[in-house]
């Protein structure tokens, strides 16, 4: 870049380093929470020996590269949650630290490094997905430093395409930038070759029709789709796993109609931003005339807001499309959310041409203390409309501390171990999409893998000795009840455990829809059931009285 900002490094630094630690205060208290079923998935890969973990982890289609790196760190920190979730915790701090410093720098406006690194700090899916024990927080960091080398190639001087010939070092480093993230962003989790893909194509566009950088536009965008498609190809087994699936996703990855492309993302901050940019045009030429025109102060280049707003509408369209018509079920966020960093930075570098045009007098300290005030409320307004700011509410007395993701596996597992004896039976439900499988019936080869994965939430951290899994309550409780309950006691009174990953609510409504006289298992008139919830998990207790 040519310019240099209007304002200090240092000053930048202790922002991006203040945001930073914000981040981690603000999701601090939920890295104590308990595991949730995908976490604890996480933790069964990492739990025993090296070599299990590339098979476990393709038994919940992942890649192996984040739980080979997870299952090194465990042997060092430990094995609790804090432990666990500490590296996506660190990543996210790294995330709002990178998204600050390069939004600022390159929109060379202090204001918008503090609206996009604040955004991210406070986005429901960035606390969520920032303490979580999967790859995602990761992938937020690498399509930050992917983008960033984006807009490095894009912002070089225009007298590049003749000095940096290809495979010179000065041009290497700069689409090394691009490469390197990206590649490791798709060796992490193959649904980020969407993100990494359409950021390539986005920004091979920019640099050609507005940049006039033809050859290092080209070089750039093939040279990064080349290395989206050798990762996938070193994936090749796990893809593949993954794929063999896909048509189970239909559960939760198929969008229901267009709203849910509004829905997926905050975009009212970038509709309030073309507003605001209209408004202050409008007013600067009524009220300014020729002086709207800020004296000294150099206007921002848009070059972020077009490539990343550019990406994020243009990937999120294409993935809706694909799942819609049933061609690829990736309608989720976790499938997006190298896109996610990019909504925000492109958001924040659009305020930033909004703060820009409204320089249009010399108190430039008023204007700056507005711009900053407005940055800060518009972060208000995003932890207001997302409801975020519930999580951070002293919890009620009485209320289970069950805040962010609901699924209380640790108390709901030491409660059973203090209630059951020895000698009765446990029984998980861990509706999972593989679940059906019981239903569906598996072959003897594969029956044991199966098992044992569907077994994973109690087989890590909160382990409990299971005799079987069960199948999905909805499609058969009434099968599994009549198997659990068939060998009858002779005499006294017996008793099975079932642990679901279901709500209080929704067990008791499968529970009666199975046990409908007609069709009961006949030692269910026998059996008293009850219930104990912890939040998304529920143990049922099922005590049946002997033959008279």
């Amino acid at each position: 870049m040519n310019e240099a900002p209007d304002f200090s490094r240092r000053r930048l630094t202790l922002l991006s380093l203040g945001l930073a630690v914000l981040t981690v205060a603000l999701r601090w208290s939920f890295c104590h929470e308990s595991l949730w079923v995908d976490e604890l998935h996480s933790a069964w890969a990492v739990w025993d020996e090296l070599a299990l973990v590339s098979e476990r982890s393709s038994a919940g289609n992942q890649t192996p590269w984040y739980f080979w790196g997870l299952w090194a760190w465990k042997q060092i920190f430990g094995g609790s949650e804090v432990a666990l979730r500490a590296p996506s915790l660190l990543a996210s701090a790294i995330s709002v630290f990178a998204i600050t410093w390069a939004a600022a720098v390159h929109s060379r406006q202090f204001v918008v490094g503090l609206l996009a690194g604040g955004l991210l700090a406070v986005e429901f899916r960035a606390v969520e997905f920032g303490t979580e024990v999967r790859v995602y927080a990761l992938l937020i960091v690498l399509s930050i430093l992917s983008a960033r080398g984006w807009l490095t190639v894009l912002e070089s001087s225009e007298s590049s395409d003749a000095v940096e010939t290809p495979w010179s070092l000065p041009w290497f480093r700069k689409v090394a930038m691009i490469w390197l993230p990206g590649f490791a962003a798709v060796l992490l989790h193959p649904t980020a070759a969407l993100t990494v893909g359409m950021l390539a194509a986005v920004g091979g566009v920019l640099g050609i029709t507005t940049q006039k950088r033809v050859r290092t536009a080209i070089y750039a965008a093939a040279g990064s789709i080349g290395f989206v498609l050798l990762a996938l190809a070193v994936n090749g087994v796990a893809v593949r796993n993954v794929w063999s699936i896909r048509h189970q996703w239909a559960q939760f990855a198929i969008p229901r109609s267009g709203i849910e492309l509004y829905r997926m993302w905050p975009w009212q901050l970038v509709i309030a931003a073309v507003l605001a940019l209209i408004v202050v045009v409008v007013g600067c030429r009524v009220f300014c005339g020729n002086r709207a025109k800020t004296e000294g102060t150099k206007q921002p280049k848009s070059n972020a807001a077009l490539l990343c707003l550019g990406t994020v509408l243009a990937a999120t369209t294409l993935c809706w499309v694909v799942a819609f018509l049933e061609w690829l079920p990736m309608w989720h966020v976790r499938y997006l959310i190298g896109l996610l960093p990019l909504m925000m930075w492109g958001t924040a570098d659009l305020w930033g041409i909004v703060f820009a045009k409204m320089n249009c007098t010399r108190m430039r300290f008023l204007t700056a203390s507005m711009n900053g005030a407005i940055a800060v409320c518009l972060v208000g307004w995003l932890v207001h409309s997302q409801g975020t700011w519930w999580l951070w509410m002293p919890t009620k007395p009485n209320v289970p501390n069950v805040v962010l993701r609901g699924e209380d596996w640790r108390s709901a597992i030491a409660w059973l171990q203090d209630h059951r004896q020895a000698n009765e039976p446990v029984y998980l439900g861990a509706e999972l999409i593989e679940s059906s499988l019981l239903t569906d019936g598996v072959e003897d080869a594969s029956a044991d893998r199966l098992k044992e994965y569907l077994l994973f939430p109690t087989s890590g951290p909160y382990a409990i000795d299971v005799k079987e899994p069960l199948g999905l309550a909805f499609l058969s409780m009434r099968s599994d009840l009549k198997r659990i309950l068939a060998p009858s006691p002779q005499q006294g009174v017996k008793v099975r455990w079932l642990v679901y990953r279901m709500d209080e609510a929704s067990v008791e409504q499968a529970y009666n829809q199975a046990n409908l006289p007609d069709i009961a298992s006949p030692a269910i008139a026998r059996t008293n059931g009850a219930t104990e919830a912890f939040g998304g998990v529920t143990i049922v207790r099922l005590e049946t009285q002997a033959e008279e």
